[in-house]
């Protein structure tokens, strides 16, 4: 290695793992934007590097639907609460999480909680057309970064 080469990049390149891409937030912003979308693979545990964060899908649902981060964690029985669901299917469907650790981080005890609320929400985005324009837009806001 030559002398003028960054002691960032030479650790990389020592390292029997290389990491998935190289390169600063803006260019994973471009490549999440780019590829994730369509190259997302559950045979390829390096394309979920692209994925965003369960914390970045938090950041994004609350202010969207003027929602405090507790209640994403509040259950209401025989309500529909549409920030918590919705966050809880874009963490399922963006980022693959299994349904143990999706209930884990929304305070649901089980993955069959879990299981409800992605049927719930599964079936009333098939019928609810503003509620899945609502989806594409925080979908599309998260992908972008």
């Amino acid at each position: 290695m030559k002398a003028e080469d960054s002691e960032e990049i030479v650790q990389l390149l020592e390292r029997k793992k290389w990491p998935a891409f190289l390169g600063d937030e803006k260019f994973a912003r471009w490549l999440r934007g780019k590829f994730f979308e369509h190259k997302r693979d559950t045979q390829i545990p390096e394309s979920a590097e692209l994925a965003p964060d369960l914390d970045g899908i938090k950041k994004e649902v609350c202010p969207y639907y003027r929602v405090e981060p507790s209640e994403l964690l509040k259950s209401r029985r025989g309500s529909f609460n549409e920030a918590r669901s919705m966050a809880i299917y874009l963490a399922r469907m963006l980022r693959k999480d299994s349904l143990m650790d999706i209930g884990y981080e929304f305070g649901l005890r089980g993955y069959s909680s879990v299981s409800s609320v992605l049927q719930g929400i599964g079936k009333e985005l098939l019928k609810n057309r503003r509620l899945r324009k609502r989806y594409e837009v925080l979908k599309k806001a998260l992908i972008k970064g």
